[in-house]
């Protein structure tokens, strides 16, 4: 059965989750965390979102982000 597509949100408040392909783990070392703190920082200023929480752990992340310009398929493009 087919996923059904998420609506967009009214508040434009969004809680993001990336994760490994089949729960791989993404962050092998402590300099990878370091590198996608990076690329947070530069996809706020891109894409003029606000960041209101983050949560990197090895396999999976959490955001909660405010898209203040309705860019949200854009920021996070691997």
């Amino acid at each position: 059965m087919p996923r059904v597509a998420r609506k967009v949100s009214t508040t434009k408040i969004y809680h993001v989750i990336l994760r490994g392909n089949a729960k791989q783990d993404i962050f092998l070392e402590k300099q990878d965390y370091c590198k996608m703190i990076k690329e947070i920082c530069n996809t706020k200023e891109k894409y003029q979102y606000e960041l209101y929480a983050y949560c990197l752990m090895p396999n999976h992340i959490h955001f909660v982000i405010y898209d203040k310009k309705d860019n949200l398929s854009k920021h996070y493009k691997v």
